[in-house]
């Protein structure tokens, strides 16, 4: 259940890093959540979190300006141009993991994404 608090937490900073005050003005985001799989409660606490996460994020800029790839977890899955590939670029990118490590390649692009913003 620690992990599931501290997906949270990361989800929230990420949030507000990445959009800072401007996340209320957003077009496009791009949602980069690991892929979770179990059973178990954290597991399907982790998974009803990102989905309502998606539902918020969906109910401020519409459905259709919501990217969501579920790909931390793979290598390489992202690159440089993700943040701005079509139907980019992205205003906000939230990237989150619970139970499953964000590939080292995936996390270094996501730094350098955020720190370029």
């Amino acid at each position: 259940m620690t992990n599931f608090f501290r997906t949270l937490g990361y989800m929230l900073i990420g949030i507000l890093l990445a959009g800072g005050g401007q996340g209320a003005f957003a077009r496009q985001v791009l949602m980069l959540p690991a892929v979770i799989t179990g059973g178990n409660a954290e597991c399907v606490a982790a998974i009803d979190a990102f989905a309502n996460t998606e539902v918020e994020f969906a109910m401020v800029v519409g459905a259709t300006n919501l990217m969501r790839m579920p790909v931390l977890g793979r290598a390489n899955a992202i690159s440089q141009t993700t943040p701005a590939s079509a139907p980019g670029p992205y205003n906000l990118m939230q990237a989150a993991s619970a139970s499953s490590a964000i590939d080292d390649a995936n996390g270094a692009i996501i730094q350098s994404a955020f720190a370029n913003r």
